[in-house]
């Protein structure tokens, strides 16, 4: 089949769907209907990722002024320059990938879950182990697995990666002319970790004191708070490890 004669069916299908009475339908056949045309629509997206990579490479952009396919498509469409360029950048890591093209192209992992798991993939191509990591998962576990595998399969880059971040990391304090001081950084993920887990777990001691504090201001008296505490020696050497006692019946032993 060309691909005009496959568009053509496309907006065959829509047109289609268009037709359709759905307040005649029960909620039974909806959630059904409703699932099957979210998966087709995840398969399309998959074949509209193809396109728009096939577009990069060959240029079509050129001479229209735009930089990409993603920003010209963009732009004729009325659509999200953003996540047509994700779209390209999915159809790029299918290429370099057949394992994940034919796990998009058929619908067993949806094109959402694809192209978070080829971002945090990096340079390496999504393998047939990433594939069946993330089949199963929740969309907000997979770039999690993807980073954790790719720290597993290209450890050399995930230590240039940290070292990079931690040479980015400051907190600068900043008085203004009102008295106030304005608290400004960024942290490498180890930091940031250590510093909300800890926060949050000050903010969760009053969470329910009936203070009327929004949650950016309990997080500004969390801070206050350690550091307070920090200044007159009640903090040293942080929270000693939990301690698990069981008991077991002599008999067992």
């Amino acid at each position: 089949m060309e691909i005009r004669q496959a568009v053509q069916a496309v907006a065959a299908a829509a047109d289609a769907c268009a037709q359709v009475d759905l307040t005649q339908l029960d909620p039974s056949t909806l959630r059904s209907e409703l699932r099957t045309m979210r998966r087709q629509m995840s398969r399309l997206d998959a074949q509209f990722a193809r396109m728009a990579h096939a577009a990069d490479v060959a240029g079509a952009h050129i001479g229209t002024g735009a930089r990409d396919t993603a920003e010209w498509i963009g732009k004729e469409t009325g659509t999200s320059t953003r996540k047509n360029r994700l779209a390209a950048e999915l159809g790029e890591a299918m290429a370099k990938s057949p394992q994940l093209a034919d796990a998009v192209t058929s619908g067993r992992v949806s094109s959402d879950k694809a192209s978070v798991a080829a971002g945090a993939a990096g340079p390496l191509p999504v393998n047939g182990q990433l594939v069946d990591e993330i089949a199963d998962l929740p969309l907000n576990a997979v770039r999690p697995a993807a980073e954790q595998w790719r720290a597993r399969n290209d450890e050399a880059r995930e230590q240039e990666l940290a070292a990079s971040q931690r040479s980015r990391r400051y907190l600068r304090l900043t008085s203004e002319s009102s008295g106030m001081t304005r608290v400004e950084g960024l942290l490498d993920p180890e930091s940031a970790s250590i510093v909300c887990t800890t926060l949050d777990a000050v903010m969760n001691e009053s969470a329910f004191d009936n203070s009327g504090r929004r949650r950016d201001q309990r997080c500004a008296d969390a801070l206050s708070q350690l550091a307070k505490a920090a200044s007159k020696g009640k903090i040293a050497g942080g929270r000693s490890n939990a301690k698990l006692l069981v008991t077991v019946p002599f008999e067992t032993v």
